[in-house]
């Protein structure tokens, strides 16, 4: 439909943030349970619906889903989905040109064709999200992140009324049609508890 959204855990240290968005995916591991449902998490039920959506609208449709996924820790933008070097820390964060908002210059977008692919992948980037000892947690967050899914939907334009007669009386095929793109957004931000770490 070209719709944003998005979905934001705020809350105390140890309050459980992480595991309501990620479900056992925060460990950065597979969990024996998360096929059953008990380990998952709001991103896992979101992919479900996502794929099954986009699987049951394909058709003349094509659909194209792209990922990022980015922690900011003490002001500075980090990309989780390369292996820590520099060119994946500190990301410049620019106003886009046509003044539609903001984005991290560099962040690596991944096509993705499935909830499991984008669910392996937040498994490798969750080992390199920072974590540190606080008084209420042993492994707490000390950074916000942001995955992001871009979705855009490629559908031939309706002809309308009067087509065939502007054609000389044939039928336009499908594959002959301008298209028409939609993009929408989702996405799911998991914020850092506010207590200080001692």
């Amino acid at each position: 439909e070209g719709l944003n959204g998005a979905i934001m855990a705020y809350g105390q240290t140890a309050s459980g943030k992480t595991y309501s968005i990620s479900g056992s995916t925060a460990l950065g591991e597979a969990s024996p349970d998360a096929d059953s449902g008990k380990d998952r998490g709001i991103i896992h039920f979101a992919l479900e619906d996502l794929f099954t959506k986009l699987r049951d609208q394909s058709g003349k449709n094509e659909y194209l889903v792209r990922m990022s996924y980015c922690e900011l820790y003490m002001e500075k933008v980090n990309d989780l989905l390369r292996k820590i070097s520099p060119q994946s820390q500190n990301l410049p964060v620019k106003e886009d040109a046509e003044g539609k908002g903001f984005y991290a210059e560099g962040l690596k977008e991944k096509i993705v064709s499935s909830a499991e692919e984008v669910v392996d992948q937040l498994r490798q980037a969750e080992k390199r999200r920072r974590v540190a000892y606080t008084r209420f947690n042993e492994v707490s967050s000390r950074s916000h992140t942001i995955l992001t899914l871009v979705i855009e939907c490629s559908m031939p334009l309706d002809p309308g009324p009067g087509a065939e007669s502007a054609a000389g009386g044939a039928a336009i095929a499908a594959d002959d049609l301008p298209r028409v793109t939609r993009v929408g957004r989702l996405v799911i931000v998991d914020l850092a508890g506010n207590e200080r770490v001692d």
